[in-house]
């Protein structure tokens, strides 16, 4: 469901547009307001909307409510060439508009309006949604979005702006798209980025390391000796860097432009750079009175496995194999601590009472067959369905331990596997399987031990206290059984009588290989 204009029936002109104040309305709006976001408008049109509606004025406030559905959704994705879009809020099947939710007549509207349009940001949404939504698409509008779109803001200074950087990549994709027609368009954005890296005074790590991920969608249109160049300034940057994340970051995508620059060799080298600053970090880290061992642990495991990328032929050349043991050594240390200061988190217990009663009065005073009978159903077989329903259900009405990453660890507190976070908007998206799987699981588990405690244990004890049962009676059940092979009856009792005896680790040893065989 989507949010729909109040007014969608009403028909607007240029006309009616060209009445409206917009000059007085939109200088007011400064350039930190504006921030190449359309928050603010977005916010301004449905305010005046709104007042043009307790005015009176339908047709004015049809016109504001349309600007405010074109900004209500943010570019997210510029180079998707479908769905560059995503909605301003979503909730469940209830969204803010997107392209696709306008109709013909307001598309004719945009259309007629785009000419008169001086400010950057709305002129380049405007085109772009017309330029996605055109049937067949006009050349001109993709033009009109890339010319707008390149005039946003791109410094370091606003690189707090990512929809600027957004903006520009957008605009980096449409004229790569529009090939010939678009080439001098497309070139001029690739000597712009590239500029910044010439530049003395670009620090902002954060801003280059975004801008170089920018310009990976055209890399086979930049000369080697200028990837060579963006490739250096990000090795630089993250010597002088001294966030740690930032530094991994800066020097990943180094490594990117050295190997796209066809200088392979210096990859190594920077491998071991990366290592050497996390060992430093660690070392200082280790020094202090109360240190994060969960961030010391989370970047040795970096270290070791950055180590392992340098070839072999490199490796007594940075000292791989001491470094690695050292590494090694301090992980396994941090992981004793990291499991150590973990906080057990329990609840009351459960009372199994009723049920464990219920379990006993289905045993008591029946005959050895049909006691053996009633014990075999204690319990009705756990159904795969069941337990899915029951596992999304705990998805989507507990979400919040499902909505960070989780990371199992061993006794010794190394990590055996991670799961990503769930998306609780798509809980049946094939993503969200793994999460869906591994609760299915849990609750597998939970349901065997809760019948293995309340049901079947009680049951069996009551069974032995009122029958004695032999080998020889669980070797006739056996031969008169469909599904035991002629040649296993006897090794099939044998399982089942440990089992009466109370020797699960034999029974469950005996009856694995059978039931395998069945299979």
């Amino acid at each position: 469901m989507t949010i729909i204009n109040p007014f969608k029936d009403i028909e607007v002109s240029l006309e009616d547009y060209m009445k409206i104040a917009w000059t007085d309305i939109l200088k007011h709006i400064d350039e930190d307001s504006k921030a190449g976001t359309l928050h603010y408008y977005n916010h301004l049109f449905m305010k005046l909307g709104e007042d043009k509606q307790t005015e009176g004025d339908l047709k004015s406030a049809k016109i504001f409510y349309l600007f405010r559905d074109i900004t209500s959704y943010l570019l997210n994705k510029p180079s998707n060439p479908q769905q560059p879009f995503v909605p301003l809020a979503q909730m469940g099947t209830w969204s803010t508009p997107l392209p696709d939710d306008f109709t013909e007549a307001d598309l004719k509207i945009f259309e007629s309006i785009l000419p008169e349009i001086d400010d950057i940001f709305l002129r380049s949404r405007i085109a772009d949604t017309l330029w996605l939504r055109g049937k067949p698409r006009n050349i001109d509008i993709a033009l009109c979005a890339i010319d707008a779109y390149i005039k946003y803001p791109l410094n370091s200074e606003r690189f707090i702006i990512e929809d600027s950087l957004n903006a520009w990549e957008r605009a980096l994709y449409l004229s790569k798209i529009l090939k010939n027609i678009g080439k001098e368009r497309f070139e001029q954005i690739i000597n712009t980025c590239f500029d910044i890296f010439l530049l003395p005074d670009s620090k902002n790590s954060g801003f280059l390391l975004r801008l170089a991920e920018m310009l990976r969608v055209s890399v086979k249109d930049i000369p080697k000796e200028r990837r060579l160049i963006i490739a250096e300034k990000l090795e630089q940057n993250a010597n002088d860097q001294l966030l740690l994340h930032i530094v991994g970051n800066l020097y990943e995508e180094a490594t990117y432009w050295y190997n796209v620059a066809g200088k392979k060799g210096k990859i190594p080298q920077i491998y071991s750079d990366h290592v050497a600053r996390i060992e430093s970090f660690v070392n200082d880290a280790l020094e202090k009175d109360t240190p994060n061992v969960a961030n010391i642990n989370s970047n040795l495991e970096t270290a070791i496995q950055t180590l392992r990328k340098i070839p072999t032929e490199n490796r007594d050349e940075f000292d791989v194999d001491k470094r690695l043991m050292n590494l090694r050594s301090q992980k396994n240390e941090s992981d004793k601590i990291l499991l150590k200061n973990m906080t057990m988190i329990s609840s009351e217990p459960i009372n199994i009472e009723d049920l464990v009663i219920e379990s006993i009065e289905k045993i008591t005073g029946k005959s050895i067959y049909d006691a053996l009978v009633a014990l075999s159903l204690i319990q009705p077989p756990i159904k795969e369905a069941n337990i899915r329903k029951e596992s999304i259900e705990l998805l989507k009405n507990h979400p919040l331990q499902y909505i960070f990453p989780k990371i199992q660890v061993d006794k010794s507190g190394h990590k055996i596997t991670s799961t990503p976070p769930v998306d609780l908007l798509n809980i049946d998206s094939e993503k969200c399987e793994t999460w869906v799987f591994e609760q299915m699981l849990s609750q597998y588990r939970w349901n065997i031990g809760l019948i293995a405690q309340g049901c079947i244990f009680p049951a069996l004890q009551t069974f032995n206290a009122e029958h004695h049962i032999t080998e020889a009676t669980l070797f006739d059940l056996v031969h008169h059984s469909s599904i035991v092979p002629p040649d296993r009856e006897e090794i099939w009792a044998k399982a089942l009588y440990y089992g009466f005896e109370y020797d699960f680790c034999i029974t469950i040893h005996l009856l694995t290989t059978q039931l395998e065989n069945l299979i």
